[in-house]
């Protein structure tokens, strides 16, 4: 949010929007870790009855993991089409 608006109460109290895209980013960063996380857990099965090649999502996952553990946003991970 780029604007100062009385009516609109911010929750840091003040306006400052690399602040707030920073906090964005981290919040997206930790959902992403936690979905990932609960992904690689799953059984084996379930990926395979699906029809999923099982290392290659596993191989994906692990990269966007190290990604993530860097403090980046899951988009920069460098996968291959088929992770």
């Amino acid at each position: 949010r780029c604007f100062e608006d009385d009516d609109v109460v911010h929750v840091d109290g003040n306006v400052n929007p690399v602040r707030d895209i920073e906090v964005i980013n981290l919040e997206l960063i930790m959902a992403d870790y936690n979905q990932v996380q609960r992904l690689m857990e799953k059984p084996v099965k379930q990926a395979k009855g699906a029809g999923h090649d099982v290392e290659m999502i596993r191989s994906g996952m692990k990269k966007i993991a190290t990604v993530l553990e860097a403090g980046k946003l899951a988009r920069s991970a460098k996968l291959e089409e088929d992770e």
